[in-house]
C-alpha cells in the first residue's frame, strides 16, 4: 500500500524517513514518499489515489484546499480550519492530527 506527504516545496520533508522505519519495524509491506503538489496541481493528483493507496498526509499550501476533495471532515479539522490526513476509503476521510 502507498501513503505520502503531499505539499510545495516537500524535498525536505523528513516524513518518508519516518514512516518507513515504521513500517519495516512493524513489518508492514507499506511505501511512504514526498510527492511536490501544488494548490492547482492537487485535484488531479487526489484523482490518482486509488485503491493502492492508504492516503495521504498534507502540509503547506494544502491543508485548507483539502476541503475540496473530502468525503467527510471530523469535527475537528472543521474546528482548525485545517486538514493534514486525508484516508481513502469509499471517498476522501479528512482529520486534523496537528491539534
Amino acid at each position: 500500500m502507498l501513503a505520502a506527504v503531499l505539499g510545495s516545496p516537500i524535498a525536505h520533508s523528513l516524513s518518508p524517513v519516518l514512516h518507513n522505519a515504521a513500517y519495516r519495524e512493524l513489518g508492514l509491506p507499506h511505501e511512504y514518499s514526498a510527492i511536490d503538489v501544488t494548490i492547482e496541481s492537487f485535484p488531479a493528483f487526489m484523482g490518482t489515489v486509488n485503491s493502492f493507496w492508504l492516503g495521504v498526509s498534507l502540509t503547506m499550501p494544502l491543508k485548507e484546499a483539502a476541503f475540496a476533495v473530502a468525503s467527510t471532515v471530523t469535527p475537528v479539522a472543521v474546528l482548525a480550519r485545517s486538514i493534514n490526513t486525508l484516508v481513502r476509503g469509499a471517498g476522501f476521510e479528512a482529520h486534523n492530527t496537528d491539534v
